[in-house]
């Protein structure tokens, strides 16, 4: 994780490499079977921030 990222509750992350400025909600689930997967704040801008 780079600096200023919000992990809501519950969130599920496997392999994944988090962006600066990223907001995940709660129960967020992101990860791939093989390889990195790559989130960044634009990607999210639909999700709603996390407490």
């Amino acid at each position: 994780m780079l600096p200023d990222v919000n992990v809501g509750r519950g969130a599920s992350l496997e392999c994944v490499l988090l962006d600066k400025c990223c907001c995940l909600p709660d129960g967020f689930e992101a990860g791939a079977e093989r390889g990195v997967t790559l989130a960044t704040a634009e990607m999210l801008a639909g999700c709603p921030a996390a407490p």
